[in-house]
């Protein structure tokens, strides 16, 4: 808990809005605790009832991922969070990792705009780091929010092959300064 309050603190320091993913109830109260901005609901979490009527609880805005999930789940969740006036997002992803370009179904995010038009949309991305049109496109889509994994290898950790390292993140960034210009 120590080492996640130091990431967020960087962060803020960064000027970047934080956001934490619980996978269960205590991990709420301690998001709470250490005051994140947003609340991340992993797409396998959607169904987790006990946790979402907990994060529902909070004052904070939820961002949920929405892989592997059918309409009548993503309904259910959306009239769930909406008969609580929570502020909440779904993001659009694939639950393969990473996920090859040919498998990203962006076309997704169209479904999710017109269904869901009182809510943001975005992305939460999976695909190979060196994938820098898959944000841009989102981003043509109309995606309003972006997830990408971030890694860097230390103490012989290995970096996973969907998380960007810092180069490849910044170009990424690059290209999604470019797609809103």
């Amino acid at each position: 808990w120590e080492q996640l309050r130091q990431l967020k603190d960087y962060a803020e320091q960064k000027s970047f809005l934080t956001a934490c993913t619980p996978f269960d109830e205590y991990s709420v109260e301690k998001i709470i605790e250490h005051n994140f901005d947003i609340i991340k609901v992993a797409s396998a979490s959607m169904s987790d009832w006990g946790l979402l009527e907990t994060v529902a609880q909070t004052n904070k805005p939820i961002v949920l991922s929405t892989a592997g999930s059918q309409k009548s789940g993503l309904d259910r969740v959306y009239m769930f969070l909406k008969n609580r006036k929570k502020e909440f997002a779904f993001l659009h992803c694939v639950a393969e990792y990473p996920t090859p370009a040919n498998k990203l179904l962006l076309n997704r995010i169209d479904a999710l705009k017109s269904r869901y038009t009182d809510i943001a949309i975005g992305f939460s991305t999976h695909e190979d780091p060196q994938n820098y049109l898959a944000g841009s496109l989102a981003i043509s889509k109309g995606a309003t929010i972006l997830e990408k994994h971030f890694g860097s290898i230390s103490n012989n950790q290995v970096k996973n092959d969907y998380s960007s390292d810092q180069k490849s993140l910044r170009d990424w960034c690059v290209s999604l300064q470019f797609a809103q210009e």
